[in-house]
């Protein structure tokens, strides 16, 4: 991507609530995401409380307290002495008095704070712009100062918007003169408002209030609609929808969408957003504000958009918002004002909101029209996209710092790995993770991770990584004050505590390293890191700005007691925990910018119950390692004459090591396996695992030149070299366990082309499919175990030429390559709120 503003620092101040999911918010994200595409560094300055972040190309700076305009008391004190003070302001309404206030630099400059923080914010920047003119004086007189040029957004005609009384329209409207023409540049929303403010000798350029077209991909709506109906329960067949935010022109329409309800019974009328709190009405609905994934399918299953709106000025963005879905539309003239529109085009547009029930029955009779105006519509949201609408901004930046438009690339966005234990290059986590790192390079995509703050250097070196994390996945935490036998209550504290630890360090990790629109994958995602990354976005939602891969990998079904008799059983506590957690995720991800996926389609059924939300599928990242020339020492030579039978990873009883003493000591003098040795890995990865160490001495004690035990765990090139030298590789796995999770040396095997034996019932069994690479038992049972190896020793050159099939096969889908793109390949995300209810 190329940039005009290459090395240009803009400060971007906003005068109302950060974050808050209005059209004004809209347009300012609009407006930095532009600068930043340009290639300028860009700060957001917001007169509130909140605590800094900087990214690598964007920062944020709060005042750190909250401005007197969000404190009730004070202001309400101001509009008691303004009244007592007489005429003019003695019969003005609380809104007008607001407004006349906001323009008095006095009023912004009362926190101590906001001078200093003014001063310093301006002077470390080139330009300086305000969205609305309310702080223009106020910023005018420290840009002036600083000789910085101040460009001014007029979004609204303010005074015409909130002067209900002839003598308070007239007093705002010579405030806000007066603050447009302290701008060094001005910007409008569209040109009937220009020519009005040139009459007065400000003029300016227009920029709609447009938003990105590129967000949303189009698709057939069927599906979302008869989601919808299922989800909201109402039984006409076709729906309409409103989106809004809590402002009196909105409120206004959504009175207007009430009647209209009433004289359409064969349709639903839908608003979302906060113009109503949620009630239902017959045939109306107002669901509030929903989260992203459900304001989606209300956009793509509705017969059409309407935009009933008989006031306002400035420049409506739901218009655009509709377009973008290529949804019919049906509005008012207000609604529409500003665009380059016409009736019958893009869109049907009615004098009034009386008129709406006569239009939505032509387009419910009409496929045609519906599809021709909708189609006209993407492809005006296309041309207007804001990487292009809003290419003004450059050009008077570039005029007022006297700089030719340079063209510059802009760095490629990145991926930075999220995984809380990996601490270092030992087992299936580094090696997933280095696979990434290595397909990364291979396309160009910067790669970083953050890991365990403990990690070893060599890991630290291997992965490009930044340690940052303090507690692994199933860590405990050694904060928590509660006895063990305290049951729930120490529970809950490791709960809450491990998602409250990883969202700070989620959040430092990623201060300084990621720029806007940097894909962050958590490759492990648990329902503390789920829930911590929750935290983080509702905290500090500029983290929105950023894309998001969550994989889920641990079931919650849960299998205890002797491998003989187990079966699945639901873990309420873990799975109410997920639901929790995945429902907080949702509310906090206004933007819809985080992606949940497996690489189990059973796993992404159990997870489906649990939240109402797409879950992917995605392949593994499996790649192969080169075998070093030299076998590493720890890994017994091979004799030429013999099948080498190998199990690989640690000794768990999820995994079946409590079989392998009864396999080898039925393989003793037995002529099925007289030219078999056996290359067994035994030792213990963690305390959970503890039970298996008499199953480890009892091997130790069968030990035999057929044999060999390899007590510890292996690097890389030792790992693979043992997979390498494999005949057979055994998975006496536990199906109750492995129902719906993956596994990490099945998946290494096959891809090696080695046969294997499984359980069956099980995920492993379910990826063999009908292909003959291996040999499937009955779980839990020690002596059909012993049974499937021995069928498995006895075909093995049927199985090995099964197995190359099989492998090559599953390298297709299955590698580092394909799940990158898979990763990757989704639009950038924006805070623009077409994702989300406005």
């Amino acid at each position: 991507m190329s940039a005009s503003l290459h090395g240009v620092r803009v400060a971007c101040f906003y005068p109302w609530n950060a974050f808050e999911p209005t059209g004004a918010w809209s347009r300012f994200c609009c407006l930095w995401q532009f600068l930043l595409s340009e290639g300028a560094d860009v700060t957001l300055a917001f007169f509130e409380k909140g605590r800094d972040i900087d990214l690598k190309d964007l920062s944020i700076r709060y005042t750190g307290e909250d401005s007197v305009f969000l404190d009730g008391a004070a202001l309400q004190q101001e509009f008691r002495a303004m009244r007592s003070s007489g005429a003019p302001h003695k019969k003005f309404t609380d809104a007008e008095l607001l407004f006349s206030l906001l323009y008095e630099k006095r009023m912004l400059l009362r926190n101590p704070k906001t001078g200093p923080w003014l001063e310093k914010i301006i002077a470390e920047h080139d330009l300086v712009t305000c969205d609305y003119p309310m702080f223009a004086p106020a910023l005018s007189e420290y840009c002036q100062r600083a000789g910085k040029p101040l460009v001014v957004t007029c979004l609204d005609l303010l005074y015409e918007l909130h002067g209900s009384s002839p003598q308070a329209k007239q007093l705002l409207k010579e405030k806000e003169l007066h603050a447009l023409g302290l701008a060094d540049a001005l910007v409008f929303c569209n040109d009937g408002e220009r020519q009005k403010l040139t009459a007065h000798g400000l003029d300016g350029a227009v920029v709609l209030n447009t938003g990105d077209a590129l967000a949303v991909e189009p698709f057939d709506d069927d599906q979302c609609r008869e989601n919808v109906r299922a989800e909201l329960h109402f039984k006409t067949r076709h729906y309409c929808l409103f989106v809004g935010s809590n402002h009196a022109p909105n409120v206004q329409a959504v009175k207007e969408i009430k009647q209209l309800a009433r004289k359409m019974p064969e349709m639903t009328f839908i608003v979302a957003g906060d113009s109503h709190k949620q009630a239902t009405e017959g045939n109306f609905m107002a669901v509030g504000r929903v989260p992203h994934h459900l304001l989606d399918r209300l956009y793509r299953g509705s017969l059409a958009i309407i935009i009933p709106l008989i006031r306002g000025t400035g420049n409506s963005v739901k218009l655009f918002q509709a377009f973008i879905y290529q949804k019919p539309l049906v509005s008012t003239p207000i609604g529409a004002r500003g665009h380059d529109v016409s009736d019958g085009q893009e869109l049907l547009i009615t004098p009034t909101p009386n008129q709406f029930p006569a239009a939505l029955r032509r387009l419910i009779n009409d496929e045609g029209l519906r599809r021709r105006i909708a189609q006209a519509g993407r492809a005006y949201a296309l041309e207007h996209d804001f990487r292009k609408h809003f290419q003004p901004y450059a050009d008077i930046i570039c005029r007022l710092l006297d700089r030719p438009r340079t063209t510059k690339t802009l760095p490629a966005r990145s991926m930075v790995l999220v995984d809380n234990n990996l601490t270092d290059r030992i087992g299936h986590h580094s090696n997933y993770a280095l696979s990434i790192k290595n397909v990364c390079a291979e396309v160009d995509v910067p790669f970083t991770s953050l890991v365990k703050r403990d990690a070893e250097p060599d890991l630290l070196e291997a992965l490009s990584a930044v340690g940052v994390f303090t507690q692994g996945i199933h860590e405990e935490s050694p904060t928590n004050p509660f006895p063990r036998d305290w049951g729930q209550v120490c529970a809950r504290y490791e709960f809450l505590s491990a998602n409250t630890r990883f969202a700070e360090e989620l959040e430092a990790g990623l201060n300084h390293h990621v720029r806007l629109g940097d894909l962050v994958f958590v490759p492990n995602a648990t329902q503390n890191q789920i829930l911590g990354l929750a935290l983080m976005l509702k905290t500090q939602p500029i983290f929105l700005s950023l894309r998001y891969v969550l994989i889920l990998r641990f079931s919650v079904f849960t299998a205890n007691g002797p491998l003989a008799a187990r079966k699945p059983i639901l873990d309420k506590e873990t799975a109410e925990k997920y639901a929790m957690a995945l429902t907080h995720l949702d509310n906090a991800d206004q933007a819809g910018v985080v992606r949940l996926a497996t690489d189990s389609a059973e796993l992404a059924k159990e997870f489906g119950a649990l939240i109402k939300r797409p879950i992917e599928v995605l392949p593994i990242p499996h790649t192969s390692q080169p075998i070093p020339a030299e076998s590493p020492a720890i890994i017994p030579p091979k004799p030429a004459n013999r099948r080498r039978v190998v199990y690989m990873g640690d000794a768990r009883d999820e995994k079946g090591f409590e079989f392998l003493p009864t396999l080898i000591k039925a393989a003793k003098g037995t002529a099925a396996f007289n030219n078999v040795e056996f290359v067994l890995q035994a030792f213990i990865s963690s305390p959970y695992h503890i039970r298996m160490v008499p199953v480890i001495d009892e091997l130790k004690q069968l030990v035999s030149p057929q044999l060999h035990l390899i007590t510890q765990s292996l690097d890389g090139d030792a790992y693979h070299t043992l997979l390498d030298s494999a005949d057979l590789v055994l998975l006496p796995y536990d199906a109750a366990t492995y129902r719906s999770r993956t596994s990490g040396p099945f998946v290494e095997a096959i891809c090696a082309g080695k046969p294997v034996v499984a359980p069956r019932n099980s995920w492993l069994s379910g990826q063999l499919g009908e292909s003959k690479a291996g040999v499937t038992f009955l779980s839990g049972n020690a002596q059909d175990f012993v049974r499937a190896a021995k069928v498995a020793v006895a075909q093995l050159p049927a199985l090995t030429t099964a197995a190359g099939v099989a492998g090559k096969r599953y390298r297709e889908l299955h590698n580092p390559r394909n799940f990158l793109r898979c990763l990757l390949n989704r639009p950038e995300p924006t805070m623009t709120p077409q994702r989300r209810a406005a």
